[in-house]
């Protein structure tokens, strides 16, 4: 297979095939199946039939094409991280967790290693552990470079009710990295979340100011400060109480779906 650089998370994650029924979907797999063992397909031949055997659910056809691509490119960080994903997709988190060890060690600051390695002891009640490791981490980085882990790190944090550390990381962010927005608009996130309204518009307000005109066209925040505006202003009740809340046994990506749309996690 050509190169791997559009794998891991979108094959993780395949287009929703409405237009064909399951045994079409089965035929174009067993088509594709037989003309790979002929060593006629090309990289996106091979990609479609990982993305389909992924979708059906066949983990086992799926993890055997991933372990043949392992074999060739051992020391391809991508393709190991990958096949990790499928063996815990598979139930076979012992041997999910060897690759994923594995691949901390070689890649201990990779931020998708160090996701799926937090997500991983997040399911298992382990959210404290996932938390050192992260800040761990997070402390060994130049301060300019720490936004992307920092940010993983203060979502632990919320997801495992510790929002007080969670603005802090924030606001410790905001400032090793001024001309980023993202953990501005992050801790504008939690303070809206928390019926803080008023603070959470200044701050994306802030945050608006550190965008570049690129980032201000793809993700323009005045709307966003806007609608939280006039949600504010049609609520009859006082501001509520900020809560914590810990959501147990949810992924990192499951426990942020409602917000991917605003979420700084979500940035491309």
């Amino acid at each position: 297979m050509a190169g791997c650089g559009w794998m891991l998370t979108p094959m993780l994650q395949p287009p929703p095939l409405h237009s064909a029924t399951r045994a079409q979907i089965d035929r174009e797999v067993e088509e594709l199946l037989i003309r790979r063992r002929k060593g006629s397909l090309d990289g996106i031949e091979e990609r479609r039939l990982l993305e389909r055997l992924i979708a059906l659910g066949r983990h086992r056809e799926a993890i055997s094409l991933v372990r043949q691509q392992l074999e060739k490119q051992p020391k391809h960080w991508r393709w190991r991280l990958l096949y990790s994903q499928l063996l815990l997709r598979a139930g076979q988190r012992q041997a999910a967790d060897q690759q994923l060890n594995l691949l901390l060690r070689l890649q201990p600051n990779e931020p998708d290693v160090l996701q799926m390695k937090a997500l991983t002891d997040l399911n298992q009640g382990k959210g404290n552990e996932a938390i050192e490791l992260i800040k761990v981490r997070v402390q060994t980085l130049p301060k300019q470079q720490r936004v992307p882990l920092g940010l993983l790190l203060a979502d632990l944090q919320r997801q495992t009710g510790s929002l007080t550390d969670a603005s802090d990381t924030y606001l410790t962010l905001a400032q090793d990295a001024p001309d980023d927005a993202r953990p501005l608009l992050a801790l504008a996130l939690l303070r809206q979340d928390q019926g803080k309204s008023a603070e959470a518009q200044e701050l994306l307000h802030q945050a608006s100011k550190r965008q570049t005109a690129h980032e201000s066209s793809q993700r323009p925040l005045h709307g966003l400060a806007t609608r939280w505006a006039l949600e504010s202003a049609r609520s009859t009740t006082p501001a509520r109480i900020a809560m914590p809340v810990t959501i147990k046994g949810a992924s990192i990506k499951d426990a942020s779906k409602d917000q991917q749309q605003d979420s700084p996690l979500h940035t491309p």
